[in-house]
C-alpha cells in the first residue's frame, strides 16, 4: 500500500511538472524578444515566479529520485518538502500581486502601489511564519521519522492555519482586486481579470489541500500540495501566456500601439486633466485608470458647477 502510494505520489509529480516546466520556459522565451527594454524582462513578477520555479524543481527532485533507506536524509527531505511548499504557494501569490502593484510614482493613482506593496510584505512574514510553525509541530511529534517514507502528519493545527490566513488574505485581495475593476470600463478589464481568476484557482487548491490536512489522509495530502504548487506555477504563468497569445492575434489591428505596451499582462496609469498623455513610465501603460483634477486644472465638462473635483471616469485609450 506504501508503494502505492509512492507510486501514485511521484506520477502526479511527473504530471504536474509536465505541464509547469513548459509553460514557464514558454513564458521566459517569449518575454526575452518582446519587451523594449531588457530592464522591462527582469521585472519583479519574473524575479518571483523564477525563485518559485527554481523551488518547484528542488521539490520534485525530492520525489522523483529513488527512494532512500529511512536515515536522516530522508528526514530531511521530507522537511524539505514542507519548506519548498511554503516558498512555492506563496512567492507565486506575492507574483501575482507584483502585477497590481505597477502603478507609476508620483501619479494620484499610486496608493494602489503602496496598498499591494504591502500586501507583498505581509505575504511573505505569513509565508515565514507557517514554516516555523509547520516544521515546530514535526519536530515536537514522534513516530512518523521511523516510516520507509517519512511523511510528518501536520494535523489540525495547520488546517485550522490554512483556512484563517489564506481565508482573510485572499477575502483582501479579492477586495482590493474588485475595487480596482470599477475602475476599469470596456476590454482593458480583461487585463485585471486574468491574473485574478489564476489567483481563485490557487484558492480552491488551496482548500482542497487544507481539507486533506484536516483529515489526515498523508498520501492525498502529498498529493493535494503538490496539485496546489503546479497550479500555483500555471496561474503564475498564465496572465502573461494569455496576453502574450492575446497580443499576437490583434497585432493587426494594433501594430502601432502594440510594440509600445509593457510586457507585463496589466499596468496602470492616470493622467491629469491639463496633462498630455505622456508619462513617465518605461512602457507605455496598458490600462489608464481616469483623470484626476488638481487646483489647477481647468474647467472641464466633467467638472460640476461651482466644485473642483470630478467623478472617476475611466480613461479608455
Amino acid at each position: 500500500m506504501e508503494d502505492r502510494g509512492l507510486l501514485a505520489i511521484r506520477t502526479l509529480s511527473a504530471v504536474w511538472t509536465a505541464v509547469a516546466v513548459p509553460t514557464t520556459l514558454l513564458r521566459w522565451w517569449m518575454r526575452w524578444p518582446n519587451p523594449p527594454s531588457r530592464r522591462a524582462f527582469i521585472d519583479r513578477g519574473f524575479i518571483y515566479e523564477t525563485f518559485t520555479f527554481l523551488a518547484l524543481a528542488a521539490q520534485i527532485s525530492q520525489l522523483v529520485i529513488l527512494q532512500l533507506p529511512a536515515t536522516g536524509w530522508n528526514i530531511a527531505r521530507s522537511y524539505g518538502r514542507i519548506l519548498t511548499f511554503y516558498v512555492i504557494v506563496w512567492s507565486t501569490r506575492i507574483a501575482l500581486l507584483s502585477l497590481f502593484a505597477v502603478t507609476p510614482p508620483r501619479q494620484p493613482f499610486s496608493w494602489f502601489k503602496r496598498q499591494f506593496q504591502w500586501m507583498m510584505l505581509a505575504y511573505g512574514l505569513i509565508m515565514i511564519g507557517l514554516m516555523i510553525q509547520a516544521i515546530g509541530i514535526c519536530y515536537h511529534r514522534h513516530g512518523w521519522h521511523e516510516g520507509s517514507i517519512p511523511r510528518c502528519p501536520l494535523g489540525l493545527q495547520v488546517a485550522i492555519s490554512h483556512y484563517v490566513v489564506d481565508g482573510i488574505t485572499d477575502a483582501l485581495l479579492i477586495y482590493k482586486v474588485s475595487s480596482l475593476l470599477f475602475l476599469i470600463i470596456g476590454k482593458d478589464r480583461w487585463r485585471i481579470i486574468g491574473p485574478f481568476m489564476s489567483y481563485i484557482a490557487m484558492i480552491i487548491a488551496s482548500v482542497i489541500h487544507a481539507t486533506f490536512i484536516w483529515k489526515g489522509t498523508r498520501t492525498e495530502e502529498v498529493m493535494a500540495g503538490i496539485t496546489e504548487c503546479g497550479v500555483g506555477i500555471v496561474a503564475g504563468n498564465m496572465p502573461f501566456l494569455v496576453t502574450y497569445f492575446y497580443k499576437k492575434f490583434n497585432q493587426g489591428n494594433n501594430d502601432s500601439d502594440d510594440d509600445t505596451r509593457s510586457a507585463s499582462p496589466v499596468s496602470f496609469a492616470c493622467r491629469e486633466l491639463h496633462d498630455s498623455i505622456e508619462l513617465n513610465v518605461i512602457t507605455k501603460p496598458d490600462i489608464i485608470l481616469g483623470s484626476h483634477p488638481t487646483l489647477k486644472a481647468p474647467p472641464s465638462p466633467a467638472t460640476t458647477a461651482g466644485s473642483s473635483t470630478t467623478s472617476l471616469v475611466p480613461y479608455s485609450q
